[in-house]
Parts: structure tokens; sequence; C-alpha cells
């Protein structure tokens, strides 16, 4: 009888062992776990991050893009301006150039035209001088026969 406490005690000692061993196992598990969830609470938070930063960078790729397609139709409207503007210019070119040709064919025709009444101007003065001529012969000759009659 004697051996039935030592056993008793014995057996306490190793269930009370064993219940300190469950304890500490227990209390890493909850440990572990805590960590683990801590750790997947960060792991979350850096999605959600990343998962902002996403979208983020995607409203930043569409901004650009909206740019980009700015960009072209400013750099084809600009194109169509200077395409214009060279058309108009050479137009203008085309219309100086025939303007050009005939001032200088008017320039010819009024040189002409001056040299004509020059020469006409020439001529008027040769029958202004001749018919001033025969007007004073005219007159003479009035005269001259006024002075007859008279006699």
């Amino acid at each position: 009888m004697k051996a039935l406490p030592i056993f008793n005690a014995v057996g306490c000692l190793f269930l009370a062992g064993f219940i300190v061993v469950q304890w500490h196992s227990t209390q890493k598990i909850e440990k572990d776990l805590r960590a683990s969830r801590l750790n997947e609470r960060n792991v979350l938070n850096e999605k959600i991050e990343v998962e902002q930063r996403v979208v983020q960078l995607q409203t930043d790729v569409d901004n650009f893009k909206g740019i980009i397609e700015l960009m072209k139709a400013e750099e084809e409207a600009a194109k169509k301006k200077v395409a214009d503007g060279e058309l108009l210019a050479q137009q203008l070119h085309t219309g100086l150039s025939f303007s050009s040709v005939h001032l200088t064919a008017m320039d010819q025709a009024i040189t002409q035209q001056n040299a004509r009444l020059t020469e006409q101007n020439a001529r008027i003065s040769e029958l202004n001088s001749s018919l001033v001529a025969t007007r004073k012969r005219l007159d003479e000759a009035i005269a001259k026969l006024k002075e007859a009659g008279a006699q």
C-alpha cells in the first residue's frame, strides 16, 4: 500500500508536467497564431496598398493615354494647318507670279501706249504748227483781200 501513494504522487507529477507541457505548447501555438494573424493583416494591408497603387497607376496610364491622344490630335491639326498654309502660300505664289506677268505685260503695253502717244503728240504738234502756219497765211490772205477789196 505504500507504493500506491507514491505511484499516485508520481502520476500527479506526471499529469502536472503534462499539463505544463501542453500549456506551454498552447502558448507557443497562440503566439504563432497571433504572429500569423499579424502577418496576414500585414499581407492584406500590403495587398490593399498594392491594389490602390495599381488603380492609381492604371489611372495615370489612362491619363497619359488621353494626353498622348490629345497631343496626336494637336499634331495632326498642326500638320493640317501647315499643309493648308503651304497650299495657301503656293496659291499666293501662283497668284503673284500671274500678277507679275500680267503687270509686266501691262507695263509693256503702257510703254507702247506712251510711245504711240508721244508719236501722236509729235504729229499733233506738227499739225498744230502746220495749222498755225496755214491760219497765219489765211489771215494774211484775208488781210490782203480786205486791202484789195478796200482799194
